[in-house]
């Protein structure tokens, strides 16, 4: 049973490898559990070196019995000698496996030492690429200064060039301004002119229905044409059957007559001449209403030789063409009509 009790304890002590690659740490641990690893072994071997003396001791009290009892002694002598020479096969056995636990520490201490040489040489070359970049750092910033002030120069050079060349630019753009002004002052007089001109010219109010185009709705086929009214020939007196001095229309329903002026007039007044029936004015028109486009002018009221219909000047009224439209079923007997006005003026631009 003691000798289990060692061999137990043996395995015990015998330190287990490690997986991977060992850290420093590790490695110093593996050395401590050897160190304790062997100085417990050293007294093992020296437990069992007392205990091998004290059995050498019961062997000599055996003897001296033995002698007493030579025949009875002879066969535990015997049995002694067996039973010692199965435990030196196993002091033996134990010496082999201490031997052999012995190399195994011995090549790792010898892998460990590798180990802690390659971490050297990894180091010092970390320290000399280190000391190189720090002596590459040192030399670069000693040059910056240098190249800052080369850097600065270059930069102070430029804009001072900058500085002048846009000093020459504003220059030259007042001198152009200048010249702009002036122009613009001789553009603004001269459209001052014009405008001037134009107003003055504008300020002319004349009969622009002269000689302009004409239509109406229910035309007569004997000679009374609507043109009639725009041509500047008419007479006061009762006309013949063949006069072309006078219009009518034909029908007894919605008679209608229109003067296109042939632009966009600003229109000022609105003359209609009656046509005479023997010895009084013609009472059909009597009711009818005049348009300027879409806009209501007037209505005609009364029986007379003329009605003029003046526009206010507060509420101007420009159109492209002016219609009369009879009343219910009365005839259109017309002489003249005459609108005043001035023009023509493109859409949106009107005079007040």
């Amino acid at each position: 049973m003691f000798l289990v009790e060692i061999l137990l304890g043996v395995g015990c002590l015998i330190p287990t490898p490690v997986a991977g690659e060992a850290s420093s740490d590790d490695l110093a641990s593996i050395l401590e559990n050897f160190q304790t690893f062997q100085q417990e072994t050293r007294a093992m071997v020296q437990e069992f070196q007392s205990s091998l003396g004290q059995l050498v001791d019961r062997v000599t009290g055996i003897e001296s019995i033995l002698e007493a009892h030579t025949s009875k002694g002879e066969r535990k002598l015997g049995n002694i000698e067996e039973r010692l020479g199965t435990f030196g096969e196993r002091v033996t056995t134990i010496e082999n496996i201490l031997e052999a636990h012995t190399k195994k520490g011995e090549r790792k201490l010898g892998n460990i030492e590798d180990l802690l040489g390659g971490l050297s040489t990894t180091v010092s070359e970390i320290e000399t690429t280190l000391r190189n970049h720090v002596e590459k750092g040192e030399k670069k910033l000693a040059k910056l200064p240098s190249k800052f002030a080369e850097q600065t120069a270059a930069i102070t050079s430029r804009i001072a060039e900058q500085t002048s060349a846009i000093d020459r630019k504003f220059a030259e753009q007042a001198a152009v301004c200048g010249s702009i002004a002036n122009q613009v002052s001789q553009t603004m007089k001269t459209a001052n002119k014009v405008k001037d001109r134009q107003e003055a010219w504008l300020s002319e109010i004349r009969l622009i229905s002269l000689y302009k185009l004409t239509s109406e709705n229910r035309r007569q086929n004997d000679g009374y044409d609507s043109d009639l009214v725009t041509d500047g020939q008419f007479t006061l007196e009762y006309p013949t059957a063949t006069s072309m001095e006078r219009m009518r229309t034909d029908t007894l329903r919605s008679n209608k007559i229109t003067v296109h002026l042939g632009g966009r007039f600003r229109i000022h007044n609105i003359k209609i001449w009656n046509m005479r029936l023997g010895h009084r004015w013609n009472e059909t028109l009597s009711g009818a209403e005049i348009y300027a486009d879409t806009k209501l002018i007037a209505e005609v009221a009364g029986r007379h030789d003329t009605y003029d219909f003046v526009l206010p000047e507060d509420d101007p009224t420009y159109a492209e063409m002016v219609y009369i439209q009879a009343s219910g079923s009365n005839f259109l007997k017309l002489l003249e009509v005459q609108i005043w006005g001035s023009g023509p003026f493109p859409e949106g631009d009107e005079f007040a």
